[in-house]
């Protein structure tokens, strides 16, 4: 099994990182990619203010671009699934700092 969490948006060349990982897997092999959605409602939601629009990531995928990609490797899907984030208020809160002053004041007057 090869694992890669949060790593492909990061890479120059996520197709030659994936022929590599399909290198190393022995047949029967699993791939397991967790990678943040471009296509999710928080980031529909968003748009460009989306947490994960970040300098270090070179590329972004949705569930379609990323099945695309790993089959033009050679990978076959077998499972796909999602999964919730847990935060705190606060960390909630400090989202909008920056871009959403008068969001965050009003969360910080919630919050004390």
């Amino acid at each position: 099994m090869v694992v890669c969490v949060d790593v492909l948006e990061h890479v120059v060349s996520p197709k030659k990182l994936l022929f590599q990982m399909k290198r190393v897997l022995k047949t029967g092999g699993l791939l397991c990619i967790v990678t943040p959605d471009y296509e999710s409602l928080v980031a529909k939601i968003l748009k460009e203010k989306w947490w994960h629009i970040r300098t270090d990531h070179i590329f972004y995928f949705s569930q379609k671009t990323l099945d695309l990609l790993t089959a033009k490797v050679g990978f076959s899907k077998k499972y796909t699934t999602s999964y919730g984030w847990t935060f705190s208020f606060d960390y909630w809160a400090s989202r909008f700092a920056n871009n959403w002053k008068y969001l965050y004041l009003l969360l910080e007057g919630l919050r004390k």
